[in-house]
């Protein structure tokens, strides 16, 4: 099963009949975890012994739920805001909003002027993705060319604000900053 905390919830007892059937030939020995609904309650079995006992006490009505992945996610670029003529020393707040719900996986900056910028925030909806709330991290770390840059972030929600903050470390001006984020998004 997937570390990854987005997927549907798949009716198990189909495979056995549909529901109605006893729900203790339903849930196998493995690792996965199956929750138990009976009308409104969930009850949740974490081994599986628990969960066969839980599967006795549940009526015969009782419906099995599988989280599974989703099949049909695919990766998108989401392009971020535009900012010019970015001053020496100047910060910039680059966003976006994405039209799906999406998980980033990497950012990706222009190798042309990433070396020329730090990264100071990255923020989905209105928590911050750094683990320190105070320093800065080269952009180039983030380039095109860079290698093993792929990060488990948030998962943005549809029209939730993202944005990412830098930092202009060189002497000059640099005309123009944009970034882009490969991400998994469902369609």
């Amino acid at each position: 099963m997937s570390d990854y905390n987005y997927g549907y919830p798949d009716i198990i007892g189909e495979e056995y009949g549909g529901v109605g059937r006893s729900t203790s030939d339903m849930i196998g020995g493995g690792e996965e975890d199956y929750n138990l609904v009976a009308g409104e309650q969930m009850l949740v079995g974490g081994v599986p012994v628990c969960k066969r006992a839980l599967a006795r006490i549940v009526e015969k009505n009782a419906v099995l739920l599988k989280t599974r992945e989703y099949a049909n996610a695919k990766r998108f670029l989401l392009p971020f805001s535009v900012v010019t003529d970015l001053a020496a020393g100047a910060t910039a707040t680059l966003t976006t909003s994405p039209q799906l719900v999406c998980k980033p996986k990497r950012i990706v900056f222009d190798s042309s002027f990433a070396s020329l910028l730090t990264v100071s925030q990255i923020v989905i909806g209105q928590r911050n993705q750094m683990v320190s709330q105070n320093g800065e991290v080269l952009a180039g770390i983030f380039s095109e060319v860079s290698q093993d840059t792929y990060l488990d972030l948030d998962t943005a929600a549809v029209s939730s604000e993202v944005s990412i903050t830098v930092r202009n470390i060189s002497p000059n001006v640099i005309p123009i900053v944009t970034c882009g984020w490969i991400c998994t998004a469902l369609t």
